[in-house]
């Protein structure tokens, strides 16, 4: 389960955005699984985003057997919500970061 505290922490402190989206994503291994051949950002960012677009699903899903009275937990189904909740959150202000190095750049003089 992905640490709020912890991830919030990781990106506000400056940290290095590509390490921190496969944290986000829960894909480090199958990145690492590529060898010796580097990663580029955007593959990265499109793995987190699939992540957390999979994560949304899933809740969505167990909260639609949930009302129809399909025999699902209560609990599971709530922890999958905020699983999700708190995935997007973080794609989100890693968005936000990046955004924000952006704008730094493109208002460098020349």
């Amino acid at each position: 389960m992905i640490d709020q505290f912890g991830l919030n922490t990781q990106i506000l402190s400056g940290s290095s955005l590509s390490s921190a989206m496969p944290k986000i994503a829960g894909r480090e291994d199958e990145l690492q699984a590529q060898g010796g051949q580097s990663t580029s950002f955007g593959d990265v960012l499109r793995s987190a985003v699939e992540k957390v677009n999979e994560l949304q699903q899933d809740a969505t899903t167990k909260q639609t057997a949930y009302e129809t009275g399909e025999s699902i937990d209560l609990i599971e189904t709530m922890v999958s919500g905020q699983k999700a909740s708190i995935a997007f959150q973080g794609l989100v202000q890693v968005r936000n970061r990046v955004v924000s190095a952006y704008e730094t750049v493109y208002n460098m003089p020349v």
